[in-house]
């Protein structure tokens, strides 16, 4: 494996297991600072941040790993295959900071909380895990077993941020961080409405990281538990967005909201917010209608909630106000599929779901879909997944 290959590798795990940043960058002093100064906090002046940069003096020698820690207690790890490249993972914090912390230990106490609000974003990770990591692709790359030396740099033994005159208030010095958090929240809500449930997740668990510093009640799980409810409304209005019919939105944003209020821990709630993205994608990747004419929308939403029901092309002609022979062939146009077929393909899905996670009789998901025939159930069944019902249930049942 080529010494680039390794770096990408340690890219994809570095960010996968620990939410890590990792970049590349070439290996010198100056690269180094230039990088650093980009992951301070925006508020910071340019003199601030070039102060602080100026504090990086040494890099590690070739073949080792280096740990440096700032006066913001963030870390970095860095490790070089080559004199080429130098790789830095990092920022990340060891533990939580305390914004109580943050206000004794720093020279800018007036900015506490944009500090505090800063430090919120920044990934928890262990410095040894991180090492461990750098030191096995040293090994990879060097062809040996030995471990090779750490050098560890203490910018700053305690939270000293040189003073500015020209430093914000703290007021503006929030501007940028709330700006950031609330594009977070709109690319997120974006990626939700088109059903991108890997992007979606991906501007999620950055802006979790921002959400820590909101606390607006004093019982922890309260606090999770109102911005979890807040969540549910936001993951709603954008799959409303997406031309999702109101039963479908109604009926999973009241689950979730039942789920959140019987929660009964924080991590529990966290654990459902990720489930609320990747529900609430996979709701408009099977529901949207967005790109449908409004005539079809309609017809479909029809469909879909009296799947059980019978449904004839005059009924839906009548229901949309449009003939026959209208309905039939714009529907055709738009979703490239007979109405007959159209329904007889979403009652075979609904079977199939069925089938899989009940046990219902055959007959009855039969006719709970809509087919009341026991015979053109199991025909209708075997054109969409090759194999009658009872013989699909034996394979696919999760009881």
């Amino acid at each position: 494996m080529q010494n680039q290959d390794l770096i990408e590798l340690t890219k994809e795990l570095v960010n996968g297991l620990f939410s890590v940043q990792v970049a590349c960058i070439e290996w010198n002093q100056s690269s180094f600072q230039s990088h650093y100064k980009q992951q301070l906090p925006p508020f910071l002046t340019t003199q601030q941040k070039d102060k602080m940069a100026e504090r990086i003096t040494t890099l590690p020698p070739n073949l080792s790993v280096g740990h440096y820690k700032d006066s913001l207690s963030m870390n970095y790890v860095t490790f070089s295959c080559d004199q080429d490249q130098l790789v830095v993972l990092g920022p990340y914090k060891v533990q939580r900071v305390s914004q109580e912390t943050v206000q004794d230990s720093q020279s800018l106490p007036s900015h506490s909380l944009p500090i505090y609000t800063y430090l919120e974003t920044i990934p928890i990770c262990q410095t040894t895990d991180l090492i461990f990591f750098a030191q096995t692709i040293i090994r990879k790359v060097a062809k040996t077993e030995t471990d090779y030396p750490v050098v560890y740099y203490h910018l700053e033994n305690i939270m000293d941020i040189p003073k500015d005159d020209r430093q914000q208030d703290e007021i503006e010095s929030l501007i940028p961080l709330l700006e950031q958090r609330y594009d977070l929240n709109n690319r997120l809500l974006l990626e939700v409405q088109y059903g991108n449930v890997v992007k979606a997740k991906q501007h999620f668990q950055l802006l979790r990281e921002q959400l820590k510093v909101i606390k607006r009640n004093k019982s922890p799980i309260r606090n999770k538990k109102n911005l979890a409810f807040v969540f549910n409304t936001l993951l709603r209005l954008s799959v409303e967005q997406a031309s999702v019919h109101p039963y479908y939105i109604d009926k999973i944003s009241s689950h979730f909201a039942t789920r959140i209020e019987s929660s009964t821990s924080v991590q529990a709630i966290e654990e459902l917010e990720f489930k609320m993205v990747d529900d609430y994608c996979r709701l408009v990747q099977q529901y949207s209608l967005k790109d449908y004419a409004p005539i079809i929308r309609k017809v479909i939403n029809y469909i879909q909630i009296h799947l059980s029901d019978e449904l004839t092309l005059e009924q839906l002609a009548e229901y949309a106000n449009v003939s026959t022979s209208h309905l039939s062939r714009l529907f055709n146009k738009e979703v490239h599929e007979s109405i007959p077929n159209y329904i007889n393909r979403l009652r075979a899905i609904k079977a199939a779901e069925l089938l899989q996670f009940s046990q219902q009789p055959i007959q009855e998901v039969g006719e709970y879909v809509g087919f009341y025939d026991i015979n053109y159930f199991t025909k209708i069944f075997k054109k969409y997944y090759h194999v009658p019902p009872v013989q699909y249930r034996k394979e696919h049942s999760y009881q």
